[in-house]
């Protein structure tokens, strides 16, 4: 439950401090996809159009102690959408404090504001300092989420509270924390088909005892790949792995793609990719499919003939009849890339947290409110 709402705030001339998530891509100091900060729009209209004075805050990469990144082209690009006079922090996880929750870093960045409005979904399921002890120095008629968050949550609340079946989730990508997602979306009974994509599905192929080569797969969560697949078979939810892959071998330090079995990957090869074999099968599945979720890039930017599975993957979501939601930033931007956005019911500009969400796991970053 939400107590206050920034539509009944009397802000004008007030100090607001907006927290975001900025956390673009960036090459060479140019913003790659600016998806998430478009979102973001209808929050500082709103706040500008009352009159207020406005200062956003967003974390952005992963800092060291000795490469800390500028938030300078998050700045820019707020300028250039005309927003000139709002006031952009410099990255907050430059702080060490940000990621330790610190107190001290919390009373220092509230000093001065009247109001806070946490419209960083993406980062809704972090304890940093910026989502969960900064709210709290101010009081709770002062403290709201944004209209970002706002529609995250009208279009995730289908998927989060009985979603029309057949309901396919497909999940991929290199973090291995979503392996933890893959238990709870099966022991909860929450989907009727689990689609294990590249490169989480390598970790699944080796539990299985097929060679995966030189691909990338999570050692510790092993025997957890074990269990998942009991738990399906016991909760009759279909798991399903690719039948064959896209790999790739380095040569001269080129690589080079061709297609193999998904159980007979060579040993000098890595997997990049679902095979066309595989695509096939999928577009049968999500021509069935009542409601679709996807989470997960695949491929190599460096070797684009690798993503192409990837597109074509979402083509076949976008054309479905079903409800789709796409999350993540890797995910979103390649459904940008190829034009697809107004065909997918909703993209979220969240990744774990989207995927926290749908699993019915609390957020922290709510919590406060």
């Amino acid at each position: 439950m939400i107590h206050s709402t920034i539509a009944t705030w009397l802000l004008e001339g007030k100090k607001v401090f907006v927290r975001i998530d900025g956390n673009v891509p960036l090459c060479e100091g140019r913003i790659e996809n600016d998806f998430r900060l478009r979102a973001l729009l209808p929050t500082l209209e709103f706040l500008s159009s009352k009159k207020a004075q406005i200062t956003v805050a967003t974390h952005l990469g992963r800092p060291s102690p000795d490469k800390k990144i500028s938030t300078v082209p998050i700045a820019q690009w707020f300028s250039q959408a005309g927003y000139p006079n709002i006031t952009v922090l410099e990255n907050l996880r430059n702080d060490p404090r940000e990621k330790k929750g610190d107190e001290s870093f919390a009373q220092e960045l509230a000093q001065g504001y009247d109001f806070y409005v946490n419209d960083a979904w993406g980062v809704m399921h972090r304890a940093d300092c910026s989502i969960t002890k900064l709210p709290l120095q101010f009081p709770i008629e002062c403290r709201s989420i944004g209209l970002l968050v706002e529609r995250e949550l009208q279009a995730l609340h289908y998927l989060r509270h009985k979603p029309q079946r057949p309901y396919i989730a497909f999940l991929g990508g290199g973090k291995s924390e979503k392996i933890e997602t893959c238990l709870r979306l099966i022991e909860q009974e929450l989907v009727s088909t689990l689609v294990l994509l590249p490169g989480i599905s390598f970790t699944f192929l080796k539990a299985q005892g097929y060679p995966i080569g030189k691909s990338l797969i999570d050692e510790s969560s092993i025997e957890m790949c074990r269990t998942i697949f009991d738990k399906a078979r016991q909760k009759k939810i279909d798991l399903v792995l690719p039948s064959d892959y896209l790999i790739g071998r380095l040569n001269n330090g080129e690589t080079y793609g061709s297609v193999c079995d998904a159980h007979r990957i060579p040993d000098d090869a890595i997997g990049l990719a679902i095979g066309p074999k595989t695509l096939t099968q999928l577009k049968a599945l999500v021509e069935q499919a009542a409601t679709i979720f996807y989470n997960g890039a695949m491929g190599l930017p460096s070797f684009p003939a690798s993503q192409q599975p990837l597109y074509e993957l979402l083509e076949i979501i976008a054309q479905s009849s079903a409800y789709s939601v796409v999350g993540g930033g890797d995910s979103v931007a390649a459904v940008e890339r190829i034009s697809l956005e107004q065909n997918i019911s909703f993209c979220s500009t969240g990744g774990g947290s989207t995927l926290a969400y749908i699993c019915q796991i609390p957020l922290i970053g709510l919590s406060v409110f």
